[in-house]
């Protein structure tokens, strides 16, 4: 699950674009040790509004330029106050080739 935390400062942010493009910066991080990448990825946003969607579509665009995501978007409450998080899986580029066989 990526959560809004930033690893350096250990606080969240509180505006949805950007709890949006902190867990993504954190998921990226996660998969780039283990030879993946965003590009592979498929996500689920949780967000506490889906009056916040603009928002955080605003900041996947931000990641992924012209490229639109496919993703899932889940309106839910999230606890201690989160604006978003993101689950996220993505493919690892040393097992494509056994996925592709």
């Amino acid at each position: 699950m990526g959560i809004g935390i930033n690893p350096v400062t250990g606080l969240v942010p509180y505006e949805a674009a950007d709890e949006t493009l902190q867990p993504l910066a954190n998921l990226e991080a996660v998969f780039g040790t283990a030879s993946g990448s965003l590009g592979s990825l498929e996500s689920t946003s949780f967000l506490n509004s889906v009056d916040l969607l603009g928002d955080s579509n605003k900041a996947y665009e931000q990641v992924f330029w012209n490229h639109r995501q496919e993703r899932s978007t889940v309106d839910v409450q999230l606890r201690g106050g989160d604006i978003a998080e993101i689950e996220g899986v993505a493919l690892l580029a040393r097992h494509a080739s056994e996925c592709l066989r």
